[in-house]
C-alpha cells in the first residue's frame, strides 16, 4: 500500500521555513563572526562568571578585550586566581612583603594595560629601588579590585580570597561615591551582597539576589556569553541600560532640585540621612575587616580615593550649598583611621595639587598620569609600613 504523500503546498512551506532558518543561521554565524574580530559595538566575549555570594566574578585565565574611555582597546587574561593580576603562588618568596589591595574599578583598573596599573608600578618601582640599594627585601602587591566592589563584597573577598596568600598588609581603597551608594539596596545601582546591621550589632549578610529572575537568567546565559560575543552584547545591553537609568533618574532629581550629589551632602550642613546610615555602614564593615586582619596579625591601610579634587569641581558644588566641605571624607576618615588605630592614606591632597598644576589625572577613571601619581603615594606608604615589619 502506497504511504501518502505530503501535499505540495505544505511541502512547500516546509522548505521555504527551513531556507529562511538556514540564511537566519548563516547570517548570525556570520554576525558572530565579524563581532568577535571586530568588537563593533564593544561586542567581546564574556570574561565573568556568576558567584552565589559576590554576584559575579572573573573567569580564571579568560582572555578579556576592554574599550572605554582610552583611545584603545585593552586586551590580557585573568589569572588562574580570577583577578586582574599576575600569575601569583600561595605562599610569598622568600623575603617579600606581600600587600592585598582591595577596591573597586578604580583598582581592577580596565582603562589601561595591566603592567600601568598602580598597582603594578608600585610593585615595579619598588622591586626596583630594592636592586638599587642593595635592599634584600622584594615586594608583591597583588590586585583584588572588581568593578561595582563596595565594603559587603571586599569583606567576603577579604574572608574567602586572601588569607591563603598570607599578606603583610590589606590595603582597602575607599571611594565616596560609589561605595556609600551601593551598600544599601534602597541605593544601590543594582542587585549584590548586602549586609544590615543587627541591635546587637552583629553584621547579617542578604544574597537573596541569587533568588531574582535576573540573576537566575544570567547564569543560565553565562556559557553562552562566555562562547558568544553577540550573545553577550545583547545582554549587557540591557544590563546596562538599566543600571544607567536608575543612575540618570537620581542624578537629574539632584540637579533639579539644586541638591549636592547625596554622597557630597554628607560634607555639608544639610546631609542626607540615608546616605548618614550608608556611611556607618561602610565604616562598621571596614572596621570588622581591621578585627579580621588584627587576628591574622596583619597591617591594615585605609586609602581615601579623591572624589572631587579640580578647582572647577569644587565651585560646582560650592554654588550649590557654600558649606560643601570638599575635605570632608579625608578629615572624618583620617578620624576614624585613628579610632581604629590603623594606618591611613588621602589622595586628595595629592590630586588636589596635580590638578592646580595643569596635570590631567584622568578620563572617568584615573588615566596613565593619575595611576603613576596613585603608585607614587602608594609605594611610599608601603616602604615605610614595611620598615617597621619585625
Amino acid at each position: 500500500m502506497a504511504k501518502p504523500r505530503m501535499p505540495r503546498r505544505l511541502r512547500r512551506i516546509l522548505w521555504n521555513t527551513l531556507m529562511m532558518l538556514g540564511v537566519i543561521l548563516t547570517l548570525l554565524v556570520i554576525l558572530e563572526v565579524v563581532l568577535s574580530r571586530t568588537h563593533w559595538f564593544g561586542a567581546r566575549r564574556a570574561y565573568v562568571r556568576p558567584d552565589p555570594f559576590l554576584r559575579y566574578r572573573f573567569e580564571p585565565n579568560a582572555t578579556y578585550w576592554f574599550h572605554e574611555e582610552n583611545d584603545h582597546p585593552i586586551t590580557g587574561r585573568i589569572n588562574a586566581a580570577g583577578w586582574r593580576d599576575r600569575t601569583r603562588t600561595l605562599s610569598a618568596p622568600p623575603n617579600t612583603y606581600r600587600v592585598a589591595v582591595l577596591g573597586d574599578s578604580y583598582v581592577e583598573a580596565f582603562q589601561v594595560e595591566r603592567d600601568s596599573t598602580f598597582t603594578l608600578l608600585a610593585e615595579d618601582r619598588l622591586n626596583e629601588q630594592s636592586l638599587q640599594t642593595g635592599s634584600s627585601t622584594r615586594f608583591e602587591i597583588l590586585n583584588f579590585g572588581r568593578s561595582g566592589f563596595t565594603q559587603s563584597e571586599e569583606w567576603l573577598v577579604l574572608l574567602q580570597d586572601i588569607p591563603q596568600y598570607e599578606p603583610d598588609l590589606v590595603v582597602l581603597f575607599f571611594y565616596p561615591g560609589n561605595d556609600i551608594r551601593d551598600i544599601h539596596p534602597k541605593t544601590a545601582d543594582s542587585s549584590r551582597p548586602f549586609f544590615s546591621i543587627k541591635e546587637d550589632e552583629q553584621l547579617i549578610l542578604d544574597v537573596s539576589f541569587r533568588e531574582e529572575r535576573s540573576y537566575k537568567l544570567r547564569r543560565w546565559l553565562n556559557p553562552l556569553q562566555r562562547r558568544s560575543a553577540l550573545i553577550s552584547l545583547v545582554v549587557t545591553r540591557l544590563v546596562t541600560a538599566r543600571q544607567a537609568r536608575r543612575i540618570l533618574t537620581a542624578t537629574r532629581s539632584d540637579m533639579e532640585s539644586q541638591r549636592l550629589p547625596p554622597h557630597q551632602s554628607l560634607g555639608s550642613n544639610q546631609p542626607n540621612q540615608r546616605y548618614i546610615d550608608n556611611y556607618a555602614l561602610c565604616k562598621r564593615l571596614i572596621s570588622r575587616m581591621v578585627e579580621f586582619c588584627n587576628g591574622r596579625d596583619t597591617d591594615f591601610l585605609l586609602v581615601c580615593m579623591p572624589n572631587a579634587y579640580r578647582l572647577d569641581e569644587f565651585k560646582e558644588l560650592q554654588d550649590v550649598d557654600p558649606s560643601f566641605d570638599r575635605h570632608f571624607f579625608a578629615t572624618d576618615l583620617a578620624q576614624y583611621a585613628a579610632s581604629l588605630q590603623i594606618h591611613f592614606l588621602s589622595l586628595q591632597e595629592p590630586f588636589e595639587t596635580a590638578a592646580a598644576r595643569g596635570q590631567d589625572l584622568r578620563w572617568v577613571h584615573w588615566n596613565y598620569v593619575g595611576h603613576g601619581l596613585v603608585a607614587s603615594e602608594l609605594g611610599a606608604a608601603i616602604v615605610e609600613l614595611a620598615s617597621e615589619k619585625p
